[in-house]
Order: structure tokens, then sequence, then C-alpha cells
């Protein structure tokens, strides 16, 4: 039997619009509502700034496994494995280590999103 956990992580430094408010800069809000191919073009527009950024590819592993596209899923999730293994924090301030979070998805354990 398979565990499903949801976990919501905070990127190490948000980024902050002129306004003051947080940037979702790892598509959240759009995850959350289930828009994910709105979540899908904000992801790709960050990787393609900071193609290594984990947060991003994890949150876009969680928009390809809930697209039924397992393999590029899988395929973001190894990019992060290929990187330094980086502390993230979860949203209720637990944390957790990128690695964990992409074994986690490419096990089909977790949900995962980032912010």
């Amino acid at each position: 039997m398979k565990t499903l956990i949801s976990v919501i992580l905070l990127s190490l430094s948000p980024t902050l619009a002129v306004a003051g408010q947080p940037v979702d800069n790892y598509a959240n809000q759009a995850i959350a509502s289930g828009h994910y191919a709105v979540a899908e073009t904000q992801l790709m527009s960050r990787l393609a700034l900071a193609p290594s950024d984990q947060p991003a590819l994890i949150n876009l592993g969680h928009v390809y496994r809930h697209t039924n596209r397992t393999t590029a899923a899988h395929n973001a999730y190894r990019r992060v494995l290929a990187r330094s293994n980086i502390r993230l924090t979860a949203i209720d301030g637990h944390p957790v280590w990128s690695h964990d979070v992409a074994r986690a998805g490419l096990g089909g354990t977790v949900e995962v999103a980032m912010r």
C-alpha cells in the first residue's frame, strides 16, 4: 500500500515583488487550484531563468505526475537528484531535504508542491 503525504515547501530565499508580496516562483497557487497548465507555464519560465532550481523541478514533477506524464515527472525528479542535496523548509516549518523529496516523488509515495 502506498502512503500519500502532501508536503508544501518554502524556498530558501523567496523573491519579493515590488508591492512587498512574495512572488509565486513555484506556481503554488496554480497547483493548489488544479490549474496544471498554468503551473507548468510558470515553472517552465522559472526554469528558463534558473535551470537547476530544485523547488521548481520538484513542482514540475508534481505537475507532470498529475497530468499523467510519469516519465517526464521522473526526469524532473532525477534532475533534482543530480544536484546537491539542499535543505528546504516545509510550510509547517519542518526541514526536508531535496533528495528525499525527489526520491519520494520517484517512488510515487509523495505529492509535493514547493513554494
